[in-house]
């Protein structure tokens, strides 16, 4: 199974753990760029209505797979709009590079 393929199945566990809560999970880095290499790891953002960390915390070692370890970069929704609102680059490098999985 490839990372994006496998970042897909991650995406898709979260989102039925924690439903509601999550507005968006999107793929970035070397994996959404399509740049990846055996030792790349897979980046995923999940924007949410509340800071999930803790529950996160508990998810990581149920959806490691395959040797691979996601980093999970949680934000809330008022985080990503304040990151917009500043013309953040890492805003824009994941609306123009990301891709959104759920």
């Amino acid at each position: 199974m490839n990372r994006y393929q496998l970042a897909k199945e991650i995406a898709e566990d979260l989102k039925t753990k924690f439903g509601d809560k999550v507005s968006s999970i999107v793929l970035f880095g070397s994996v959404a760029k399509g740049e990846d290499k055996e030792e790349s790891d897979i980046d995923l953002l999940i924007v949410s209505k509340e800071h999930l960390s803790r529950a996160l915390d508990d998810s990581i070692g149920k959806i490691l797979r395959n040797g691979f370890v996601p980093e999970i970069l949680n934000l809330t929704d008022v985080e990503f709009t304040q990151m917009k609102n500043i013309g953040s680059p890492f805003y824009f490098s994941i609306k123009n590079e990301g891709i959104k999985l759920c």
